[in-house]
């Protein structure tokens, strides 16, 4: 005998959301098997946990940005980077509806990342396409944070360091 399986809806028009906004929280998960898109200012706080193949993509400059502020851990590697690129970038993650197909229309991110807290380790990275890629904030001087293993990509400044005991190695 065979079965066949069935399921019956409710009958209601529905919408199917393949991205999620992200909006100001504490101690997010940013999950490798998702999209997510930054329309505003956004404020992570508490652990936020990036994993790797995670796309986040950002509305233009100077409107969009995300700011970590608290413990970040990074659970990307070599085959598995996190994705931070433009809303217009359709050659990763979900295209998303309002896109244009073209993410060199613009610069995208003021900044894109901004890290609050000294000691942070963001490893295996690609930033797309930002007006500032990544910048390190007065509050996060001084307290050895490291950035390693990151590809920046068309970002008019890939890197910003800002404060008192900041050091670039090479």
């Amino acid at each position: 005998k065979i079965h066949i399986a069935q399921a019956r809806g409710t009958g209601e028009p529905g919408v199917l959301l393949d991205y999620s906004i992200l909006a100001t929280a504490s101690n997010v998960r940013l999950k490798g098997t998702e999209t997510y898109y930054v329309n505003a200012a956004v404020t992570l706080s508490g652990t936020t946990v990036i994993e790797g193949n995670c796309v986040v993509k950002m509305t233009n400059a100077p409107y969009g940005s995300l700011t970590l502020s608290g413990t970040i851990t990074c659970l990307t590697g070599p085959g598995s980077p996190a994705i931070f690129t433009s809303l217009n970038d359709d050659s990763v993650g979900e295209v998303l509806p309002w896109s244009n197909g073209n993410p060199t229309s613009g610069y995208y991110g003021a900044p894109f990342i901004q890290v609050m807290t000294a000691g942070q380790v963001l490893k295996h990275l690609r930033v797309a396409h930002a007006d500032t890629g990544i910048f390190y904030h007065d509050y996060s001087a001084g307290g050895s944070n490291v950035l390693t293993h990151a590809q920046m990509i068309r970002c008019n400044t890939a890197l910003k360091v800002n404060g008192y005991g900041q050091s670039v190695q090479k």
